[in-house]
């Protein structure tokens, strides 16, 4: 009992003193005036900064415990010693980490790298944004091909598109990944005009929509709860009653979640179902009439 109540302190203290970093470094990040300019970040390592931090902390009260209680000749030096260059070690990573940001405007970019000045540039000298092969990380190039900056690929990024393409930069996102760029985090509900009387009619009148297609007489709309389900696609009619149901038209074998919705035409809509944890995904396109696949295919656009 003694032993799991200590571990249980050690966990607690570790998490007071991120939740405490993170509070200070969030009222004196260092770039705070860029935002206040209107900048928007597109790549920050605060948080990896912090956790950083957090370990150094945590380093040098273990290492001031040793001296308190004068343990250090059973330990050992070299032991202390390597727990000095630990911390040193993390101390300049998080240092490190903290200037590492990519901030955009309507004007271009702002970034910024340790070892080197703080760079703007501008939306004419980009060329591009390429995936890399093997995760959702995508590069800035320039127009040499050279890499200017990285970034993860989240909801967030989806402003960041918009302004790059309205500037003429190519980009090259997999039709799967633009869906769920395309489809909004943010509760949907309050903003579907006449629909939301139709809805609140449905039995689904408390669920989360992140997601809708209207066509003439229904809607489609992309459900979101605290958990997926193979059933939040739904077409609902005027009255509030069920049109279909995703299930109903795409026979899988077991449990599907859907996380994207777009509308294809005046006939079709494209799903894009997650069939498994490492997010292999299958886009499906559907006649919402005749309520029959059209065609599918792999997240990278290639028809299966």
């Amino acid at each position: 009992m003694t032993e799991a109540l200590s571990i249980i302190m050690v966990f607690a203290y570790i998490a007071v003193v991120f939740i405490l970093r993170y509070f200070i470094g969030e009222k004196i990040f260092w770039r705070k005036r860029y935002l206040k300019q209107g900048y928007k970040i597109l790549l920050s390592r605060r948080s990896d900064a912090y956790l950083m931090d957090t370990l150094a902390v945590c380093l040098a009260s273990l290492i001031l415990y040793l001296y308190s209680n004068a343990s250090i000749s059973s330990v050992g030096q070299p032991t202390i010693y390597i727990l000095l260059a630990c911390f040193a070690l993390l101390f300049l990573c998080a240092r490190l980490l903290e200037k590492s940001c990519v901030f955009y405007h309507a004007q271009g970019l702002l970034l910024s790298k340790p070892f080197h000045p703080l760079r703007s540039v501008s939306w004419n000298e980009i060329g591009s944004i390429q995936k890399r092969p093997s995760a959702q990380i995508y590069n800035i190039l320039d127009r040499n091909g050279h890499r200017l900056a990285w970034f993860p690929l989240t909801q967030k990024a989806q402003t960041f598109f918009d302004i790059a393409q309205k500037n003429g930069v190519s980009d090259c996102i997999p039709k799967g990944s633009k869906m769920v760029l395309n489809t909004s985090g943010k509760k949907l509900n309050g903003t579907l005009g006449d629909w939301d009387a139709v809805l609140s009619r449905s039995a689904y009148a408390q669920n989360k929509v992140i997601g809708f297609v209207p066509f003439p007489d229904f809607i489609v709309v992309l459900l979101m709860d605290k958990h997926l389900n193979e059933d939040n696609v739904i077409a609902v009619n005027r009255d509030g009653t069920i049109r279909w149901k995703i299930s109903d038209i795409i026979k899988a074998p077991g449990p599907v979640s859907y996380a994207a919705l777009t509308q294809e035409n005046e006939n079709s809509i494209s799903v894009m179902a997650v069939m498994s944890r490492q997010y292999n995904c299958i886009i499906y396109e559907i006649d919402v009439y005749k309520q029959r696949i059209i065609r599918r295919c792999a997240n990278g656009g290639d028809e299966i």
